[in-house]
Parts: C-alpha cells; structure tokens; sequence
C-alpha cells in the first residue's frame, strides 16, 4: 500500500481484474456494511438519544438553547433570533428544520405542564441532529480506520467508539454533534479536492469551528512537515479561506452579541479572566480535565508509527484550540472546544493498541 493511498482514505483495488467487477462488489459491499452498522449502532446507542434529551428538556445542564432559532426558521411565534455567533449557524437549522416538521412534541413526568409543544418538538428535533451526526462520526471513524488506514475491524470499532465518548465533553446538547461529523468527513476527503471544497464551503453557515480546526490541523502540518507541503497546500488553503470568509460574514453582517469576540482591545482582559476561571472547581472540570483527557488520547496515539494521513504534529492542534478558547469564549467552554479536535486521534490511538 503506498502512501498516496492511505492518504486517499480508500481502499486500494484488491485486483487487477480488467472488468472491475471485483472493485464494484467491494465498494458496495463496504457501503452496504457502513449502512447497516450505522443503523445498528443508531438503534443500539438510543438510550443516549433519551438522556440527551431530558438533559434539555429539564435544563439539567447549561447549554446552547437552538430552538427559538429553529422556531423562527419554522415560521413560529415563539421563534426568535439569536445573538451573534449563534445566528451565523443557520445552515445547522436548515438540517434541522425537516426533523422538527416529522417528531412529535415528547414530554416526561415531572416536566413542568406549561412548557411549550413547539419548543419540545424544536429540542427535540436539534438533539436527534446532534445525536444522528455524532454516531455518524463514529461510524465514518470506523470506516476510515478500516478502509482508509487498514486497521483490524475490532481497532475500527474502537476508534470510532472513542470519537462518540469524547464527543460527550463537546456541546451535543446543540449542534456539536454535527461539528464532528463534519470534521471526521473532512479527515476523511482531505486529499479529495471536490468534497473537501464543499465541506469548507458549508461549514461556514453550520458551524465555524468545523473549518477552525481543519484549518489548525493543516497548518500545523504545512508549518512543521516539509513532506506534506505539497499535497496538503491546496486542502489547507480551502480550509483557510472557509474561516477568512467566516470572519467576513461577522464583519460585513455585524449581528449583535458577544462583542468581546470582535474587541480586539479587549482581548487581554478576557484571557486573563479565562485563566482565573480555569482556577476554579468548575474550570478544572469543564475545561483542564477534558484537555487532560484528549492530551492523554494523542499522547497514547503517537506514541507508535505515524498512521497516515495523521502525524504527531497533530498534537499541537490542542494547544493551539486552546488559545484559540483564551481569546474567542469567556469562562467554561475550552474543554469543549479543544475536543472538536478528537477524530485526529481516535484512530492513531486505536492503532496503537496492537503495539502494546
């Protein structure tokens, strides 16, 4: 297996059989296979489905509340727009928008008897997204691992296992969920211009931190791999140019809300009161401990030979993240953050198990 084609992330033709059968029955066996155990492990993991949503609907948690933004796309009067960066992830709504016009309004005992139908239906409709996308990310996780890295099927399951445990620390609450699959499908079409392209392209209208750390990952490897230069350069300037024009949709549109994000001035002061709430009990929980956590995972990862297309020099993509959480959140939102960050190191950390 050459390089290149590890890098493809598929599976190189088994035979020189001139009609091509051979490659037919296997591309659709693999995506008969994909299928069928994205839809076992849907019905599988659905209790997680129940517990995401009672942590919603019971406002068990604080959490990035969508519904009245995708009540407002559904024409609902109870819909409102929302501040801004959360008003530039319209493109997550228009997902969830045919979800919410299928799903009944589920309620629970204990739920509080004036709670709206259209917002249960809405909560309801943004965290089957999340929850779909999520196992999508493990599933694509596998698929990769298995296909594209040639890893055994039983370090596949475990890579993608990974991916869905750590994607718990992100904000699967709202839309996170589809963020990683996003980023694990970018992973996956990095050296395939077309996809990868419109991956960029969507994510600006889903969710900005999908092409943030696609572009991070690729220009630490740009930065630190002279081997990787050349076929890396055009994926990273895709990547590049989704966040350039993030930035100008904030710009040009200047919705408001959040204007600490866009005060270059105030900058300092809001790292500093990051770093101090960091200190605290519920820093070290919601944001070193995560951090710790996925710094463990990489370490344990690239520790064993590099698996293509992953490198060590991954790793600083996490620091990075967190810089990038210092400047552009306030208080308890590194360690989800850095862990949209997870599917580049479910796979090297799986793949390392067959060293040990």
């Amino acid at each position: 297996v050459t390089d290149d084609e590890l890098w493809s992330c598929t599976l190189p033709n088994e035979t020189t059989r001139p009609d091509g059968m051979t490659r037919l029955v296997s591309r659709h066996s693999g995506i008969t296979g994909l299928v069928l155990g994205y839809l076992a492990a849907v019905i599988v993991l659905s209790p997680f489905l129940i517990v995401l949503y009672r942590l919603c609907v019971f406002h068990t948690v604080p959490y990035d509340d969508y519904a009245p933004f995708l009540l407002w796309l559904a024409g609902s009067d109870q819909g409102r727009l929302p501040d801004s960066p959360y008003v530039y992830r319209l493109g997550a709504m228009i997902l969830a928008w045919p979800v919410y016009r299928l799903v009944p309004p589920v309620g629970f005992t204990n739920l509080p008897p004036d709670t709206p139908a259209q917002w249960l239906r809405a909560t309801l409709a943004i965290n089957l997204i999340s929850y779909l996308a999520l196992v999508g990310a493990a599933a694509v996780t596998c698929q990769t691992a298995v296909r594209g890295c040639r890893l055994a099927p039983s370090q596949g399951l475990i890579a993608g296992m990974l991916v869905f445990i750590l994607g718990w620390f992100t904000g699967i609450e709202a839309i996170d969920g589809v963020s990683l699959l996003l980023i694990t499908l970018g992973i996956a079409w990095v050296m395939q211009p077309l996809p990868f392209a419109l991956l960029a392209a969507l994510s600006v209208g889903i969710n900005e931190k999908v092409a943030l750390v696609l572009a991070i990952w690729l220009a630490v490897r740009m930065l630190l791999v002279p081997a990787d230069r050349a076929r890396l350069g055009w994926p990273a300037a895709v990547a590049a140019m989704a966040v350039v024009a993030y930035f100008a949709l904030v710009a040009t549109l200047r919705m408001p809300g959040n204007e600490y994000q866009t005060n270059v001035a105030g900058f300092l002061g809001t790292i500093m009161m990051n770093l101090g709430a960091y200190a605290s009990a519920r820093g070290l929980a919601l944001n070193i401990f995560p951090i710790l956590i996925l710094a463990a995972v990489a370490a344990w990862g690239h520790r064993a030979p590099a698996v293509a297309p992953f490198n060590r020099a991954d790793v600083l993509t996490i620091p990075a993240l967190m810089g990038v959480a210092l400047v552009f959140t306030q208080f308890f939102q590194a360690g989800r953050i850095v862990m949209h960050a997870a599917p580049l190191f479910a796979i090297p950390a799986a793949a390392a198990i067959r060293t040990r």
